[in-house]
Formats: structure tokens, C-alpha cells, sequence
């Protein structure tokens, strides 16, 4: 209401004027007419829900205004940023370290990638974790079952940290975050 206040006294350089506040005492049961007054309220509402023309298009193509339409080439969203199908960007990442968490969602996976290889010790705190090789896409993968989805997510995280906070040690590197030691 306010804005609508506001853009009222920019177009017209007068305040808007406010509808009045009826009562119980203003009703005339005999003057009401459920008819007409249910299809006046069903007007009002479609004309105050209605998509400006420039927005109609992308409404009906399943999208709001802010996104792109749909790609012509016919290329997936994940192909053409360079990502994997089913590739989520949750996750945790040490930069310093060199150590990224990321959730995939198909098939549900925790992954934990390292910039460098990993010494023999985290690679055995990553198996205890739960977490095994993939040759394929060279990463420490751990599945998200359904049943346990928060507690599997929750332990991928806690290994996460584990495992970074050994690569700090392993090269001598100060434990901060937000740049504070």
C-alpha cells in the first residue's frame, strides 16, 4: 500500500486518496446484491494479479521475468556452464587448503576433491569417514541414502573439516577463518 501511496504522489503530485472504511452500521442487506458484488471483487482481483505484457511470455514458458527463456541450441544449463548433470553447488571449500565439499544430486553424493594429492593419513581418515576413490572423475565420493540424508550430510561436512584441518597441519598453514588466527 505504501508503495502504491508513493507512486500515486509522483505521478499526480497529490497524496492518494484512501477507500473509505465501512462499517456494519453502512450494510443495507436489501441493497446488497451477491451477484454483482462477487463479480466486481473476482474483477478486482484479476485486474490486480494481471503480468505486464513484457512479463505474460516468459510467465507461460514456466520462467519470471529475471531468467533467461529457454535455450535454443537445445543445450542443458549444466553443459553449457561447463558442469556435470546433477552437479549442486552446496558445499564447503578451504581455498587455502585446497579442499572443496559439493553435494551432487544424481546419483546423491558427497564428494571431496583436493587441488593437490592427499598424504596416505587423510586418505585413511577419508576411508574411515566413508568415503572411497573415484577413478572417473578423481575424487573421494560418499553416498546420500534417503533414511539418513542429514546425518550422511552431516558426516561428509565433519570429514570435510577433518580432512582440511590435517592438509593445514600437513603444510604448516594457520587454522583462520574470516581472516581471523
Amino acid at each position: 500500500m505504501a508503495r502504491a501511496k508513493k507512486k500515486a504522489v509522483a505521478e499526480l503530485g497529490q497524496p492518494a486518496t484512501e477507500q473509505p472504511t465501512l462499517t456494519a452500521a453502512d450494510f443495507n442487506p436489501a441493497e446488497f446484491d451477491p451477484a454483482i458484488k462477487a463479480a466486481a471483487i473476482v474483477q478486482d482481483v484479476a485486474n490486480s494479479t494481471h503480468l505486464p505484457a513484457e512479463r505474460e511470455a516468459a510467465h507461460e514458458n514456466g520462467h519470471s521475468a529475471r531468467f533467461a527463456p529457454h535455450r535454443q541450441d537445445g543445450q542443458s544449463h549444466a553443459d553449457a556452464v561447463g558442469r556435470r548433470a546433477g552437479y549442486s553447488a552446496a558445499g564447503m571449500t578451504d581455498v587455502v587448503a585446497g579442499v572443496r565439499l559439493r553435494e551432487h544430486q544424481n546419483p546423491y553424493l558427497s564428494t571431496i576433491k583436493f587441488d593437490e594429492k592427499p598424504s596416505d593419513e587423510v586418505k585413511s581418515k577419508l576411508k574411515e569417514h566413508g568415503f572411497r576413490w573415484n577413478q572417473d572423475n578423481k575424487e573421494w565420493i560418499r553416498p546420500i541414502e534417503y533414511e539418513t540424508r542429514v546425518q550422511d550430510r552431516i558426516l561428509a561436512e565433519r570429514a570435510f573439516e577433518e580432512v582440511a584441518k590435517m592438509v593445514r597441519d600437513e603444510r604448516g598453514i594457520a587454522h583462520s577463518y574470516g581472516g581471523v588466527a
